[in-house]
């Protein structure tokens, strides 16, 4: 299983732990790194689509920066096939 991980800045890069089975499958993990903006982000990830072929996208980060006294977190975003 090939998974692909995105995040825009470095900030936002958290490592991923996955099982090193998953049934007699090797766990393939590869980093992007799109920048910021929608257009960017698109861009290069539909380049890393194109190369890699992963089974599953998730993207780590926030969206937006945490400033004091804010109370939510927004969560991950997952896309698979």
């Amino acid at each position: 299983m090939r998974i692909l991980v995105t995040y825009a800045v470095q900030g936002e890069f958290t490592e991923l732990k996955f099982p090193g089975l998953i049934g007699e499958e090797e766990v393939q993990v590869g980093y992007l790194r799109t920048g910021v903006g929608k257009v960017k982000s698109a861009f290069y990830l539909s380049e890393a689509i194109s190369h890699a072929q992963p089974d599953l996208v998730v993207n780590v980060g926030t969206a937006d920066y945490p400033s004091p006294g804010r109370r939510y977190f927004r969560m991950p975003s997952f896309c698979g096939p």
